[in-house]
């Protein structure tokens, strides 16, 4: 999988943007993915630091790594109570 096609998913699947940032750096509270010109880079962003960093050698591995992240987190948002009253309310619930 490539970041191209990590993309498609996520728009497909409906994942806010306000989740994720697929351009590194350290935006709050985003898992993030990053490529260094070695390496690529999984990482969770909050308030200017990078916590539970994981290193892959290829794309597709840190894309693979990301995505199951990612639902894993939306997943858990969506299951939130705090979250349902929200969208009940018609407000984004985020």
């Amino acid at each position: 999988m490539t970041k191209a096609e990590l993309k498609t998913i996520l728009v497909q699947e409906g994942i806010p943007e306000q989740l994720y940032c697929l351009d590194g750096g350290y935006p709050d509270s985003q898992l993030c993915l990053w490529f260094d010109a070695q390496r690529w880079s999984v990482y969770h962003s909050e308030r200017g630091s990078k916590y539970g960093e994981c290193f892959f050698a290829t794309e597709s591995e840190a894309c693979e790594h990301f995505l199951h992240g990612i639902r894993k987190q939306w997943a858990t948002i969506q299951s939130s109570p705090t979250y349902k009253k929200a969208r009940a309310e018609g407000k984004s619930g985020l």
